[in-house]
């Protein structure tokens, strides 16, 4: 049994096989992947079914399902901010338009963001280990795991930091990118961008900003540099002004 939240107890019988990203976040039953060792160094399609791992019990699995569902509405809502801002981008001027309001729950985002940089981790990083421990990548520190169940909060710095910018142009696409984020060789954390979002997961002790890191498209943060920030809400505007916001409740 492969199980990366043993450390709560409870596991069940059952190997699960985990979609370590929420498969209720693809319109097509075939995806693209790349990065993965198994690829060795191709881009590859394949069915959705087939993008899971032995990473989970079933009970531990189940629990996890409420974060799925708030990733995929999510994804939904950015497929309508999406729409809007095209149809209004193409004004010849701004007209007047109410600002569209969306909400989804900040903490069910925070711990899918959590959730999937640890699957994740554990299929394509399997020779890592854990900064805060120095624990096997399928063995995460227990405070994180527990932060992912809703256990408990995440402790001091730990948690989700956004890796973006005023003005930044995003990407529309059905797309999920994952890195891993480490320091002295062992995992801190990891980088994902969900479509237009990007996030930072520190599931390391300290400030994550005292420290230099780089963005997979090139973006410096750190002392000096661009400016890690807590989850706020997102506006989207179009002739220069707001037209649409996302809130993180």
């Amino acid at each position: 049994m492969k199980c990366w939240a043993k450390a709560l107890g409870g596991c069940s019988s059952v190997q699960s096989r985990e979609h370590f990203i929420s498969k209720g976040l693809w319109s097509e039953p075939i995806v693209t992947v790349a990065g993965f060792d198994w690829l060795n160094g191709e881009t590859r399609e394949i069915n959705l079914q087939s993008l899971t791992g032995k990473i989970l019990c079933s009970a531990h699995n189940n629990l996890l399902s409420p974060l799925d569902q708030e990733a995929s509405k999510l994804f939904k809502v950015l497929d309508d901010i999406a729409a809007l801002s095209a149809v209004r981008e193409k004004l010849k001027y701004r007209r007047i338009w109410n600002v569209v309001h969306y909400d989804v729950s900040s903490a069910l985002i925070e711990r899918w963001i959590a959730k999937t940089v640890i699957g994740t981790l554990c299929v394509a990083a399997k020779g890592d280990i854990w900064r805060v421990t120095g624990s096997a990548i399928l063995e995460p520190p227990r405070a994180v795991v527990e932060a992912v169940f809703g256990v408990a909060p995440f402790s001091d710095h730990m948690g989700v930091y956004v890796t973006a910018s005023v003005g930044m142009k995003g990407n529309y696409q059905e797309r999920v990118n994952i890195a891993p984020v480490r320091l002295d060789t062992q995992l801190a954390g990891g980088l994902l961008e969900f479509r237009i979002c990007r996030w930072l997961m520190w599931l390391c002790d300290g400030n994550p900003r005292q420290y230099n890191l780089q963005t997979p498209d090139g973006r410096l943060f750190g002392p000096g540099k661009n400016e890690l920030i807590r989850q706020g809400d997102f506006n989207f505007n179009n002739h220069g002004v707001i037209s649409q916001r996302l809130h993180f409740r």
